[in-house]
């Protein structure tokens, strides 16, 4: 298995601020959200994983809306029914998150997906996340050594 970094669209010190990473993995792409939060003065971090699907969009003429599906599947995704409402937190017309989520750039298609994942929460997107704490030796070893001086390609 061969796990590249493409990119951090999180903040530039994502271990204190929070990081939003692609990764290829084999030519499939997941993001890994990196969510800091402290705890009785701990710093400690959240981290989900999911997949960074290829999507196509069904627009439905009369009412205005769009399904989102993911490639190869006929269900609408689950997040379908709060484009408009994620579409207005971000500032952008409808049009444009869809075309965010249908692209086949991989930047693009996650800066789409990042406005999904903020809007609904980590939680909804994995609900196997994985906490660590920076009192927790193992737990800092771990986090500074998987999301310090990243390199994209």
């Amino acid at each position: 298995m061969k796990k590249t970094l493409v990119d951090n669209l999180g903040d530039v010190n994502p271990i204190e601020h929070g990081g939003f990473f692609i990764w290829n993995i084999d030519g499939e792409y997941q993001i890994e959200a990196l969510e800091p939060y402290e705890d009785n003065g701990v710093l400690c971090w959240n981290v989900y994983r999911f997949d960074l699907p290829k999507f196509r969009a069904w627009e439905h003429v009369n009412s205005g809306t769009f399904d989102i599906l993911e490639i190869g599947c006929d269900s609408p995704e689950w997040f379908s029914k709060d484009m408009p409402l994620i579409s207005r937190s971000v500032g952008l017309e409808l049009s444009e998150l869809v075309n965010m989520l249908i692209s086949e750039n991989v930047i693009e298609r996650a800066i789409g997906y990042q406005y999904v994942y903020e809007y609904l929460g980590g939680i909804n997107f994995d609900s196997n996340y994985e906490t660590f704490r920076n009192d927790n030796n193992s737990d800092r070893m771990t986090v500074y050594g998987r999301y310090n001086n990243l390199k994209t390609v």
